[in-house]
């Protein structure tokens, strides 16, 4: 598919224009096929759509009001969460002028959160992979981009890694992070935002996070790191993020 709608429709002869139309007929004849019988008598199927519903790969909107609520509340709408109270991190990236570069993209997130300081500090470092080294039609420099959404008022410290002097916004209840990045085919390259978390975190017994992965993006690998208020300790966790992540730990 990818080819066809960049290179190949030029060499049949297909306008610009109408080089996705194969995507009409590709959706149309999925449809005949998979309703030949019942859907949901196709384990195999039914199984795959489950799982990619769950992982954020397919997301669905009804009209309907209350069909739509019961879909945000199995997390299958890809709605950013504007109700939880403790803290947050969803990384967002738009491709432009990548390619299909985003195949060849692995992240690896590390997080620390400093309770000690007399307000609040987070440090967020993301590590981009690049594992192609080719040019082509299909793969080029990595360009995106990049959002951080984190807890409506935190303040931003200091950024590095970037093309740009980093963008402020508010946007769903969130304070956004916002700028370029540029990750060169076959290298790799860390980003890293430090930034001051509101002030409400210290009046906790327990710190909490909930981590919202992009849909569409694959497995998240995060390192989570916790200094509490005494600043002695410092607890540490890994996880991958197949859909969202929700982490709580005592701070004393």
């Amino acid at each position: 598919l990818e080819y066809e709608v960049e290179k190949g429709y030029i060499e049949r002869g297909i306008e610009a224009g109408e080089r996705k139309t194969v995507f009409k007929a590709l959706v149309k004849k999925t449809l005949e096929k998979s309703m030949e019988g019942s859907l949901w008598q196709k384990e195999d199927l039914k199984n795959l759509i489950i799982s990619e519903l769950n992982e954020k790969n397919i997301l669905l909107f009804f009209k309907n009001s209350g069909e739509q609520e019961i879909i945000n509340k199995l997390g299958w709408s890809g709605q950013v969460d504007q109700s939880y109270q403790g803290d947050y991190l969803m990384i967002v990236e738009a491709n432009l002028g990548g390619g299909k570069s985003n195949a060849f993209i692995e992240r690896e997130i590390e997080y620390f959160v400093d309770l000690s300081k007399d307000i609040p500090v987070a440090n967020l470092k993301i590590k981009y992979t690049h594992s192609n080294v080719k040019k082509d039609w299909f793969n080029d420099d990595y360009r995106a981009y990049l959002r951080i959404y984190v807890p409506n008022e935190s303040w931003l410290l200091a950024s590095s890694g970037m093309e740009n002097e980093t963008e402020f916004l508010d946007e769903f209840g969130k304070t956004v992070f916002g700028n370029w990045i540029v990750i060169p085919a076959g290298e790799t390259k860390t980003v890293e935002f430090s930034y001051l978390l509101p002030n409400r975190f210290k009046d906790e017994t327990d710190y909490q996070i909930l981590v919202q992965k992009q849909p569409g993006i694959n497995n998240l690998h995060l390192n989570l790191m916790i200094k509490g208020l005494k600043g002695n300790n410092i607890i540490e966790k890994e996880a991958v993020i197949i859909n969202n992540l929700e982490e709580k730990a005592p701070i004393q």
